[in-house]
């Protein structure tokens, strides 16, 4: 399968790992993003021209978008009595960037959002247009929670009113520092990587990869 840039890992012998990423620019290309089926996960990347923006007029993006904002505490007293109520983030911004930051980011990618889709060419496309849209028009879309359905339109319009908010709120209108990795799942000629429907198999590890992995814009 030709798609995307493949990063393989080749650890002892016999042993390797491959997965793929796209660029912005890339995704809606079929030669980048396939028609396949597996699960793909958005990260954002510092280029050289953002690096001076952030260090001047934006010091607060990057801990703002990987940081909790608040936290819901439920707390117990002395003698039983217990204290229920939401703490806020009282921290102030902490100087310019790291060095070494940009770099950093790559290496060790902190997934913005994690998803699954038998057809991972029109998810990804459906994504980027959702989020295009909301940048250029602010299109809002109705809250929903854990039950959406997953691999429909209406999560990736959540997907996009929730990302295309923040950068709204730092009025970041190209979303060019945005990449995708993703990882295709290998089927036999049954359509099937285990005993059970493939469709199983990928809610399953998109079920599991948000919940231990806890994107920024997961499915919490």
């Amino acid at each position: 399968m030709k798609a995307g840039n493949e990063i393989v890992l080749n650890m002892l012998a016999g042993e390797s790992y491959s997965h793929y990423f796209a660029p912005w620019a890339k995704i809606g290309l079929v030669d980048w993003v396939p028609e396949e089926p597996g699960i793909y996960s958005w990260h954002l990347r510092i280029t050289r021209a953002l690096r001076g923006w952030l260090e001047t007029t934006a010091r607060g993006f990057v801990e703002d978008l990987f940081n909790q904002q608040s936290l819901q505490a439920n707390v117990r007293g002395t003698l039983g009595l217990q204290y229920v109520g939401e703490l806020e983030r009282l921290i102030e911004h902490q100087g310019g960037l790291a060095a070494l930051l940009p770099e950093i980011l790559v290496m060790v990618p902190v997934p913005l959002y994690i998803g699954m889709s038998t057809n991972l060419h029109q998810r990804l496309t459906t994504h980027k247009k959702q989020l295009q849209n909301y940048l250029r028009l602010g299109s809002p879309t109705k809250a929903v929670g854990l039950g959406i359905d997953l691999d429909t339109e209406l999560e990736s319009s959540h997907f996009a009113s929730r990302l295309g908010a923040f950068f709204k709120r730092y009025q970041l209108s190209e979303p060019d520092l945005l990449y995708v990795r993703y990882m295709v799942a290998r089927v036999d000629k049954g359509g099937r990587v285990s005993d059970r429907p493939l469709v199983e198999d990928l809610r399953q590890a998109e079920a599991y990869s948000n919940r231990v992995l806890t994107p920024v814009f997961g499915r919490r």
